[in-house]
């Protein structure tokens, strides 16, 4: 069953980054969404299971000074990606894999909560598991949206659809060995959902709405955040 919960994840991002090929020509709209996808992913999943793994080991402030640090380290290895290549260029190939890594290691982190869940219970496992596939249709989209936002080749964003598909099923492998501990496990939310502020809030949202100035691509950020929404409410347990 574990097993089974896996590959329909994996196959979930492959299916998320595929819609995102094939309306690769409404870039704007893919770009807003994406962001909203984002954002949503930090508010509604990354930034409360952070604070509610964190609750009897930490406080509020330091839970969230983490996740400022995430946002910082981002931004500063964002900045050097950029420096590294041409400062006339503000999306290049390796500010995409930049990108494009950020969802591989949630993708690993899905996994490895889908093994923890499962070492507790099968009813965990299912319903987390039933959550991190809908986040997986939304990871394969950003994925792709994202190295296509920052000027990668199509063999890129194709080669990060297949390592962030897989990754999953490396982290659920992970799963068999390393159990990080509670605390621990928080902060590394943390810092990760910091990641995840940076790329949509500062990153492609500001690059839809500039790039492509419209209130269809408002609606279509604002439904991003209410899809994410909706799935964490629907899946919470």
């Amino acid at each position: 069953m574990m097993i089974a919960v896996i590959i329909f994840i994996c196959c979930a991002t492959f299916l998320g980054g595929l819609i995102a090929f094939y309306y690769k020509d409404n870039h704007g709209l893919i770009t807003a969404f994406s962001a909203g996808l984002v954002t949503g992913v930090f508010f509604f999943d990354l930034l409360p299971e952070a604070l509610s793994l964190a609750a009897d080991h930490y406080s509020n402030m330091f839970v969230m000074t983490i996740v400022a640090l995430g946002f910082v380290a981002y931004l500063v290895f964002d900045r050097l990606a950029w420096l590294h290549t041409t400062k006339k260029a503000t999306a290049t190939p390796l500010r995409a894999s930049l990108a494009a890594g950020s969802f591989s290691l949630h993708g690993l982190f899905d996994g490895l909560a889908v093994g923890m869940a499962f070492h507790i219970s099968r009813y965990v496992g299912l319903l987390l598991g039933l959550a991190i596939i809908i986040h997986a249709i939304s990871d394969g989209l950003n994925t792709v949206a994202v190295v296509i936002q920052k000027r990668g080749l199509r063999k890129t964003s194709l080669i990060w659809l297949l390592v962030n598909s897989m990754m999953p099923l490396a982290g659920l492998a992970v799963s068999f060995f390393y159990h990080p501990a509670q605390e621990r496990l928080a902060l590394l939310i943390a810092l990760f959902a910091g990641f995840f502020l940076y790329l949509g809030a500062s990153d492609l949202l500001p690059e839809s709405q500039h790039t492509h100035p419209s209130w269809l691509n408002t609606a279509v950020t604002i439904l991003g955040m209410a899809i994410m929404f909706g799935a964490s409410r629907l899946f919470s347990y």
